[in-house]
C-alpha cells in the first residue's frame, strides 16, 4: 500500500523496510516490480535476501527531474542493475533503448508491449456514463496533471480550433479548482466547451463516447490509454514520443506530432 512512484529518499528508506521485513517474513523465491520506487526497493533487498526479482519498466524514473536527482536515480540504477539478481521487461522498445544508452547492455531482458484484457475493457465499456454531449463532437485527453502530460499544448490548440466540439479532460487533478482557472484562462475562446471530469475509475467508458483521443505528453513509454482506444476503435492523436510511434509498427494507424507543436495539433483536431 502506497508504494509512491514519486521519488524521495524518504520514500525510498520507508518502503525499502517495509518490503525486506515483508519479503524475509514470506520467504519468497520471485518477486515483480512495477515502478521506480517498488523497483529500487524490491531489486535491493533481492540483494540482502538472495532472492530474484523482475522489474517491468514502464518509464525511467529519473525522467522529468532535476540534474542533481536524475544522477542520484541513475547511479542507483547502474548499481543494483550490476548486483541484483534481477530480469527486466520493458514495455516498449523506446524505454529498452533509453536504459540501454543510460545503463549499458542488460543481462537479462524483453520487451513485452503494454496490453490491456479485453474482457476487462468490454465490461467496463458497459458501465452507465451520464454523458450528454452526444450532439456535437467530443475529443478527450486522459491525463492526471502532470508537467510531462503537457495539458498546456492542448488547450492552446484547442483555442484556435474552429471545428464545433467539446474537449473532454479526464484524470487526476483535472477537477482542481486552481487546473480549471489555470485551463480556462489559457483556452479563454473555447472555455465553455471543456469539460472537467476529474479522476474516473474506468476510463474506457469516456473513451468510447470519444470522436477522437489526443495523448499530448512530452515524454511517455507505451501508455495503457492509447491501447484501450484502438481496442475500442476511436482515432488517436498524439505526440510522437516514447514507445507511441512503435504501435504504427502493428498496424494501428494514428496521427502524430511533435511535442510542443500545438499549430499542427490544432489541424489534426479540426480534421476530425
Amino acid at each position: 500500500k502506497n508504494l509512491s512512484s514519486s521519488f524521495s529518499l524518504f520514500h525510498l528508506i520507508k518502503h525499502i523496510i517495509f518490503l525486506f521485513l515483508f519479503i524475509r517474513q514470506n520467504k519468497f523465491d520471485t518477486v515483480h516490480a512495477h515502478s521506480t520506487i517498488p523497483g529500487i526497493s524490491v531489486r535491493f533487498c533481492s540483494i540482502l535476501l538472495k532472492f530474484n526479482c523482475v522489474f517491468t519498466v514502464h518509464g525511467w524514473g529519473w525522467r522529468g527531474f532535476r540534474p542533481l536527482k536524475k544522477k542520484t536515480i541513475q547511479y542507483l540504477e547502474k548499481t543494483l542493475k550490476i548486483f541484483s539478481n534481477c530480469s527486466y521487461i520493458f514495455v516498449c522498445n523506446a524505454v529498452k533503448t533509453e536504459g540501454v544508452s543510460t545503463l549499458g547492455v542488460f543481462r537479462n531482458s524483453k520487451v513485452v508491449l503494454n496490453s490491456i484484457d479485453i474482457a476487462i475493457i468490454d465490461d467496463q465499456s458497459n458501465a452507465e456514463l451520464d454523458f450528454p454531449y452526444q450532439n456535437t463532437k467530443n475529443i478527450g485527453m486522459i491525463a492526471r496533471v502532470d508537467r510531462s502530460k503537457d495539458h498546456s499544448t492542448l488547450l492552446t490548440a484547442f483555442n484556435r480550433v474552429s471545428l464545433p466540439c467539446n474537449l473532454h479532460l479526464v484524470g487526476d487533478g483535472t477537477d482542481d479548482v486552481e487546473f480549471i482557472k489555470y485551463s480556462k484562462h489559457l483556452c479563454n475562446i473555447r472555455k465553455d466547451d471543456i469539460v472537467f471530469w476529474g479522476e474516473m475509475q474506468s476510463a474506457i467508458s469516456i473513451i468510447k463516447n470519444l470522436d477522437a483521443l489526443v495523448i499530448c505528453s512530452n515524454f511517455e513509454a507505451f501508455p495503457n490509454v492509447l491501447v484501450e482506444a484502438i481496442s475500442a476503435n476511436i482515432p488517436v492523436i498524439a505526440s510522437a514520443v516514447g514507445g507511441i510511434p512503435e504501435i504504427c509498427r502493428y498496424g494501428c494507424e494514428i496521427e502524430l506530432f511533435q511535442p510542443g507543436d500545438f499549430d499542427t495539433l490544432t489541424l489534426l483536431i479540426d480534421k476530425q
